[in-house]
């Protein structure tokens, strides 16, 4: 598979873009675009003068990513083209979007995860887990519930992809990214505080149950005791 970066000229990368809705954003400039093609655009930049994307950036981790997730059978986006775009200091990737709803949409709507979406998420994160994939941008806005009812993921450039399941510390650790987002958090325990947790140690090897249960139960019990202490402080 060659991942080579084609050149994108300021008035072809202008052409482009024309009409293209912006899908995110930040004080940077856009991050991602949707195409009036219907592909999408992700746009990357260095955010250090030195750095490791100068050598292999981004675009490309991303690429690689999709390709080694779709080995593993996991859903996800397809690339198509990897551009350098130099009046903007960035690399790029085009690609087809993984068509679903996110899971945070779905949580926004419904005020909160439904149960058997929630049983489900948890599965997920255990397959992938399974399947060696540390997932470091994991949260309700990167797991897509596609047509087929089958989840996936977007978003691939920050993962490690490894060829055996995740360790225990490892597993523990993408718990942690996980629970930085609080919204999305609260959607997943407000309905039922241990269905989550138990969800995803009902589907890790049996010599990891115990393990994990106690690191994860210790991980849910801080946010728990924490919003707790939030709630009390407002009343």
């Amino acid at each position: 598979m060659s991942y080579d970066i084609k050149y994108l000229s300021k008035v072809a990368y202008e052409a482009k873009t024309i009409d293209a809705a912006v899908l995110s954003a930040d004080g940077y400039g856009d991050k991602v675009l949707r195409l009036t093609d219907g592909n999408a655009l992700k746009l990357f930049r260095s955010k250090r003068i030195v750095s490791s994307a100068n050598l292999f950036p981004y675009a490309v981790r991303f690429a690689k990513n999709v390709d080694q997730l779709h080995e593993k059978n996991i859903k996800t986006v397809e690339w198509l083209t990897l551009w350098n775009i130099p009046h903007l200091q960035r690399t790029a990737v085009e690609y087809q979007p993984l068509l679903g709803t996110s899971l945070r949409e779905i949580a926004a709507k419904e005020r909160q995860l439904p149960f058997d979406l929630i049983v489900k998420f948890a599965e997920f994160i255990a397959v992938l887990h399974e399947k060696g994939v540390y997932f470091r941008s994991l949260h309700l806005g990167n797991v897509l519930l596609l047509t087929s009812l089958q989840m996936g993921i977007i978003d691939c450039a920050d993962m490690r992809i490894k060829s055996g399941s995740l360790s225990v510390g490892l597993r523990v650790r993408n718990f942690r990214h996980l629970m930085r987002y609080k919204q999305d958090l609260e959607s997943l325990i407000r309905p039922n505080v241990s269905l989550f947790i138990e969800s995803y140690i009902d589907n890790v090897p049996e010599k990891l149950k115990n393990r994990l249960k106690i690191k994860l139960v210790e991980q849910q019990a801080m946010f728990v005791d924490s919003r707790s202490k939030h709630s009390d402080r407002r009343k």
